[in-house]
């Protein structure tokens, strides 16, 4: 090929080996991965994890002069099964030659899988301090936890009240 290309849907393209995002889980990526003036015709194939994707790929292609430009596009619905992973397009235009790999990561937040609360397991005496603890679970990037008494906001400033909080990747 004399090219290959990754790009957005709007043809925007995307460096190899780069990283898009954020992105929040369960936003629709549409990428396009574009090979231009290959002879023979290329097979093109996104990859997720070195699994390829096949329900969500459609492909365009167009002869001119003996070379062809082949497009591979996909839409995909982002998930979990995105973090840490990066999307493939492969490459290949005959048996004896190597695949041409181009990816791309993805900055993907998520939400919280679980959120546990814990404390109090019995009544309290006014005046008494109580330990709350909040803890929330799978989200990425790390989750603010704000804590309301009465619809009123509970801050570092209040007079009884120590706040602290831990993020562990």
């Amino acid at each position: 090929p004399s090219a290959i290309l990754l790009m957005h849907k709007d043809e925007t393209i995307i460096r190899n080996g780069s990283t898009i995002g954020p992105l929040k889980e369960g936003h629709r990526l549409e990428t396009v991965c574009e090979v231009r003036g290959a002879r023979p015709k290329p097979t093109i194939g996104w990859y997720r994890g070195g699994k390829k994707l096949i329900t969500q790929t459609t492909m365009d292609e167009e002869e001119m002069h003996g070379l062809f430009d082949v497009k591979a596009r996909l839409s995909l619905t982002l998930s979990r099964a995105e973090l840490g992973s990066s999307l493939e397009c492969r490459v290949k235009t005959t048996a004896n030659d190597p695949i041409i790999s181009h990816q791309i990561f993805i900055d993907l937040e998520v939400r919280p899988t679980n959120i546990h609360l814990s404390g109090v397991k019995s009544h309290v005496v006014e005046g008494s301090k109580v330990l709350l603890q909040c803890e929330v679970v799978g989200a990425r990037p790390a989750a603010n936890i704000s804590w309301y008494n009465s619809s009123k906001l509970i801050d570092e400033t209040s007079e009884l009240t120590t706040i602290s909080t831990n993020a562990v990747s």
